[in-house]
């Protein structure tokens, strides 16, 4: 019985109900060398009370209980040395608190875990749970990937390795110019994240079909290698091929060929944006453009028809694509525009294949598929009451909106949940007819801390930080997410770009954070204000000491408590600690940094570096600055140890409310190291040559702190040649630094071909230098055809560019015959010089006999190999201009005809004339019916130098004439006559 202050009576029936105790695991299935973590919930045995409960509703036990998780297979388990295996249920816990605890498994299977209960505690069973475990290894379910060029695909991979690796993982390939990979899409990776829930990246194409290579992902000691082939490009119609009255859209995918197999055109794109040329059957029935541009996740154009009937549009790609792969769509318009659209592999919509809300909270997803300029959609929510959509997050939202999606922008979609958990479906529907329809789950919401909160990715209901030597501000940021409700454990969006938020018109109001032991963490005003930017809601508190303490989110009205709304917070001791063994040398400096371990969070803390021996080693705050016995840096500053000479000494490094560190220098052997690899040049190059300082042993250049000259050394070097005649070089090296290093470059210009020795020297310093090395001058080899073709009887005009840096004096012979000049004028001699200026050229004028033996061309130039040009002699003839076909149709009233005759040689593509050397040939010319036309004169002298000439034809009268042109038997060796049938209207 309740007594009142005014003497009022109530009697109240309290029901007494048993305890469930739950065994929930946060890692499952977890990975050989991973860490299990464990937590238990508790909740009444009572579904009824439950319901009655109010969510914000606590409850204090009458005495504090020791709970234990225990292995059942110890072999395969060690309890992780950060945290103990025990946990205790304190008084600040709600109703559904709960404790956690960490194993990290050593060896695959199944392994089961018990809670041990203490026995005074009337609880509903044993809880109990089993974890399954597999061994790390890195695989993919594609045995060889197959690439249409120009096109790429998704690759899943199966990333069963420890989670340290994920972010990590290096792509190398066996042949590059092949394929790429490509995290996001676009930009080609080097290495990968695959440490979210989507384990896929782009293959893309870049060689030509039958080109091949292999894929290399490595994560630490984990290879998998995947051979890569490109095959032919094609694209496919994903019309119904009986269906030609098209009132929809025309739709196609890109796929490729492995001989006269079509791969799946759902696993490709197009890789990029790509050119493609289309035509239309029925001009004046479809008009479309003549170039159209696609790309990835879908794309197209539109085609107009002004009027109705049946065309053909035909699309094909660029020449670049070796192997055609155009397609043709037969349509029949009607009077309407049509929307040509390529489907992407990315499917219908870009969303995930369920959607998971909390009560109360919206988030968004967006919208894929964008395949026009703009393209229309329709998203309807089946259960308004429980979901709506929204094109606004800060609007309510509807039953059914409208969006439009252009290309390459995101036009998100808000989904905004009722205050009741549920599910519903969620329908997408595009304006191409397609729909989809996707499954939305709406969970109870809670505020919970932010899981990268100090360490806490790995167990987000526990954080590590460090005690500071005085109380600073630390800040615990948090984060509205949805709860499952089976294991309230926070859920994580998959493949959005959106966090969770509230629901427009959710009056914002203050949450409440209790920490168990304020002389650890004391929380500071102001509290923070739910129902602003979920980015900025965070708690703060002072640490104020080494200790445990518990942070406790009280949960908001129409909220629940979590796993992750309650954090186990550690205040450990720090350290300072240095980033790499102090390793010097006489004559150099080194970038070092500090920081704390456990890891700072405070951005206050100051360290002043001292210097036991200021006569050997001195501090600086810069490169180049001034140099004392100690300088004080903050947070993150590097600072530079320099090295004056190689005496014991030490750092001592002193930070307020730590112990100070006293850290010992030791010295190391330098040494000079070529940073080049080319030994080979020609006469009149310029090599750079170039050396880097650095420590003799490979452990010690591997440390940390990049290793520059002190601003006052003197370092100077001296370069030595066997042979003073080939290699022209300083005697001394001219300094230059570069960030993370100091090197030492010289010009060497090389004279003449030949073979030299070099060696360096170091000028008053202890550095070791490389052993000598040889210098090959070779001579250059000269740019000039392998082959010319040229007519027998004619000249051909061949330009020669000299591509070489500095001038060029070329002698060239002739041999065989053939005769050459720099002009047509100066032919007739066998051998000509030209000094042709750097990057420049000049004109070669060859002539051939009537009958010439094995012709041919013999280079020389100084310094350089000799090069010989054979000379192909082909057929020369005389022949009525090509323009001019075989039948002429010529108006009577015109009175004459100009024909223009030519003289040329098969497969000469150069300017080409009648050699001089040969003399003007006379052609005869002829008429069938010289009534209707004839010559003014029936021979035609070609002169020498000239490629055409032309023959005056006077028209008579109407008819009908056949013209013969006759060569010399020299240019006619089968006798055939030349002939043009004239028509005179």
């Amino acid at each position: 019985m309740l007594t009142g202050a005014n003497g009022w009576n109530h009697r109240q029936e309290v029901q007494l109900v048993r305890t469930r105790v739950r065994l929930n695991q946060q890692v499952n299935p977890a990975i050989v060398g991973e860490t299990v973590a464990l937590s238990a919930t508790f909740s009444p045995d009572s579904a009824a009370f439950t319901e009655q409960m109010a969510p914000a509703e606590r409850f204090q036990p009458v005495q504090l209980a020791q709970f234990s998780v225990v292995p059942l297979m110890t072999n395969q388990i060690a309890i992780n040395p950060t945290s103990a295996a025990q946990a205790q249920a304190t008084n600040t816990s709600y109703f559904q608190g709960a404790f956690q605890t960490n194993f990290t498994v050593l060896a695959s299977g199944s392994i089961g875990f018990t809670l041990r209960i203490p026995e005074f505690l009337i609880l509903d069973g044993v809880a109990s749970t089993t974890v399954q475990v597999r061994v790390p290894s890195l695989r993919s379910p594609d045995a060889e990937i197959l690439l249409p060029q120009g096109c790429r695909r998704r690759l899943s991979l199966v990333v069963d390795i420890p989670r340290a690796l994920l972010s990590n993982i290096s792509v190398t390939f066996k042949d590059a110019g092949v394929a790429a990979v490509r995290q996001n899409g676009f930009l080609e990776s080097t290495r990968i994240n695959l440490g979210g829930f989507d384990n896929t990246v782009f293959v893309a194409a870049l060689g030509r079909p039958g080109a091949r290579t292999t894929v290399t992902f490595t994560a630490g000691d984990f290879r998998l290698e995947i051979p890569i082939r490109i095959v032919p490009f094609q694209l496919v119609n994903r019309n119904e091929e009986s269906r030609i009255e098209v009132e929809g859209p025309i739709l196609f995918a890109v796929t490729g060929r492995e001989g006269d197999k079509l791969l799946n055109p759902d696993d490709f794109e197009l890789s990029e944006l790509t050119s493609f040329s289309a035509t239309a059957s029925a001009a004046g029935v479809c008009d479309v453009p003549t170039t159209v541009n696609l790309g990835p996740f879908g794309s197209g154009f539109r085609v107009n028809c002004p009027a109705s009937g049946l065309v053909d549009i035909t699309l094909r790609p660029p020449n670049s694509f070796t192997d055609g792969g155009g397609a043709t769509f037969r349509i029949r318009s009607g009077e309407n525009p049509l929307n040509v659209i390529l489907r992407g592999a990315t499917g219908i919509a870009d969303t995930p294949e369920r959607i998971i809300l909390g009560a109360s909270l919206q988030t968004a997803v967006d919208l894929g598929f964008q395949t026009l300029s703009s393209n229309e959609w329709v998203i309807t929510s089946l259960n308004p009451d429980l979901v709506r959509v929204s094109n606004s997050g800060d609007r309510t939202g509807a039953e059914s909106i409208r969006s439009t999606a252009e290309f390459g922008r995101r036009a998100p979609v808000y989904l905004q949940a009722s205050n009741r958990v549920g599910a519903t479906t969620l329908r997408f529907v595009a304006s191409d007819g397609r729909s989809k329809e996707v499954p939305i789950f709406v969970w109870p919401s809670s505020v919970v801390f932010n899981p990268n909160t100090f360490g806490a990715r790995r167990n987000p209901s526990y954080a590590a930080v460090f005690t500071p030597g005085t109380t600073q501000p630390i800040d615990f940021p948090l984060t509205l997410t949805a709860v499952d409700p089976l294991t309230q454990i926070p859920y994580t969006q998959i493949n959005s770009n959106y966090r969770y938020s509230l629901v427009p018109g959710r009056t914002p109001s203050l949450l409440r954070v209790t920490s168990s032991n304020r002389a650890v963490l004391d929380p500071l005003l102001p509290t923070p204000v739910f129902g602003g930017d979920p980015g900025l809601l965070r708690f703060r508190a002072n640490l104020v000491s080494s200790g445990s303490s518990i942070l406790e989110v009280e949960q908001p009205e129409g909220f629940s408590a979590s796993v992750q709304s309650r954090m186990l917070v550690e205040s450990r001791p720090a350290r300072i600690v240095l980033n790499g063994p102090l390793l010097l040398a006489a004559g150099a400096q080194r970038a070092f940094s500090l920081s704390l371990s456990p890891q700072s969070f405070s951005e206050f803390i100051q360290y002043t570096v001292i210097s036991t021996n200021p006569d050997a080693i001195q501090l600086s705050v810069t490169e180049t600055g001034p140099a004392a016995s100690q300088v004080t840096i903050g947070r993150g500053s590097q600072f530079y140890v320099r090295c004056l000479k190689e005496d014991p000494a030490a750092l001592r490094v002193e930070a307020a409310g730590f112990a100070t560190e006293t850290l010992p220098v030791r010295y190391g052997a330098l040494r000079l190291a070529k940073r080049f690899t080319q030994l080979k040049t020609n006469p009149g190059q310029t090599l750079f040559l170039s050396f880097t300082v650095e420590f003799v042993s490979a452990a010690d250049r591997a440390q940390p702190g990049r290793m520059l000259p002190n601003p006052d050394a003197n370092y100077r070097f001296a370069i030595r040649s066997s042979d003073d005649s080939i290699l022209s070089f300083p005697d001394e090296m001219m300094l230059r630094q570069s960030p993370g290093s100091f090197e030492f470059t010289s010009q060497i210009r090389a004279l003449k071909p030949g073979e030299a020795r070099l060696s360096i020297e170091v000028l008053g310093r202890s550095i070791q230098v490389s052993e000598p090395w040889d210098l090959l001058v070779e001579p250059w080899r000269l740019d000039v055809p392998d082959r010319l073709t040229v007519g027998r009887g004619l000249v051909s005009q061949y330009t020669i560019r000299n591509n070489r840096q500095e001038p060029l004096r070329y002698r060239i012979e002739a041999r065989g015959g053939a005769a050459i000049g720099t002009q047509i004028s100066s032919l007739g001699t066998n051998a000509v010089e030209v000094e042709v200026p750097r990057s420049g050229g000049f004109d070669l004028y060859v002539a051939m006999p009537l009958n010439p033996l094995s012709a041919s061309l013999v280079w020389s130039a100084p310094d350089s190999l000799n090069a010989e040009t054979t000379i192909n002699g082909v057929p020369a003839r005389f022949s009525f201009n090509g323009t001019l076909g075989t039948n002429l149709v010529i108006p009577l009233s015109r009175g004459s005809l100009e024909i223009p005759i030519d003289v040329s040689a098969d497969g000469v593509f150069v300017p080409t004339t009648l050699s001089p050397l040969l003399g003007s040939q006379e052609l005869r010319l002829t008429s069938s019916n010289p009534l209707v036309a004839s010559f003014d004169s029936n021979t035609l002298l070609f002169p020498a130098g000239y490629s055409q000439r032309n023959a005056t034809l006077r028209l008579r009268s109407a008819g009908t004439v056949i013209i013969t042109l006759e060569a010399p038997s020299a240019f006619n060796p089968t006798g055939q006559k030349q002939e043009l049938v004239i028509t005179v209207r």
